[in-house]
């Protein structure tokens, strides 16, 4: 028997100025990116603080090209918590990277950092913290830990426009951060990301990427089913 009732946990918000917009692309006829687009870029950099950012086609796809320009060796270990969205895992499937899961904490569900150090190998060169349900992870900390370790540093801010830890914008504290604009986020196009980056050459080379690599990657998986692409 189905319920009569449900628990919604987002509603997508949209006014005129949204249909407006929409309206004005389809006028000028740029359907893909164009004026609007540079605009929004601009206002995320200005929001986050973030030095350099890009655009992206969604959030999973915005942590594989994020992986990708951080050019890690293949087949080695990249730290995430087991508290996520499996796009935090498949990213680095899809870039030849090995997850491996870490406990979260049990009141917060972020990365627990008491439990990174048992889990460092040779063989791991990344570790990636997720901003989950508007918190932050201590971001200080796990950055102490990268640096002692000599890892980079992914933020998987998908959840996390607006967030801040210690006054400094979620996605801007590591090497690369991700923000996802899919229809649950704080701010949705339906389908959408970003990609922060403290320094230029991950950025030019996510330029890059995204026009390039990303297809001749996914092509190169070795796989025995059909992949629906990957969203969010």
């Amino acid at each position: 028997m189905l319920l009569e009732w449900r628990i919604q946990q987002i509603e997508p918000y949209f006014d005129h100025d949204e249909m407006d917009g929409v309206a004005d692309t389809i006028r000028r006829g740029w359907l893909t990116e164009g004026p609007h687009a540079a605009d929004f870029l601009t206002a995320i950099q200005g929001d986050t603080g973030a030095r350099h950012a890009v655009l992206a086609p969604n959030g999973t796809l915005g942590l594989f090209l994020a992986l990708l320009a951080l050019d890690l060796p293949r087949d080695s270990e990249i730290l995430i918590p087991t508290f996520t969205f499996y796009a935090s895992a498949t990213a680095a499937v899809f870039a030849g990277l090995r997850p491996v899961f870490v406990d979260v904490d049990a009141e917060t569900f972020n990365l627990n950092i008491d439990a990174l150090e048992s889990l460092v190998t040779e063989r791991t060169t990344a570790v990636m913290p997720v901003h989950v349900y508007g918190h932050s992870p201590p971001l200080d900390r796990i950055l102490e830990f990268a640096a002692r370790h000599d890892l980079v540093v992914l933020e998987d801010a998908a959840q996390a426009y607006g967030v801040a830890y210690h006054g400094r914008h979620a996605g801007t504290w590591g090497d690369v951060g991700v923000i996802s604009f899919f229809a649950d986020k704080t701010i949705t196009m339906g389908e959408g990301g970003a990609v922060s980056a403290t320094e230029v050459d991950h950025i030019e080379r996510n330029r890059f990427e995204t026009r390039l690599k990303a297809f001749e990657a996914l092509g190169r998986q070795r796989v025995e089913k059909v992949i629906v692409g990957p969203h969010v």
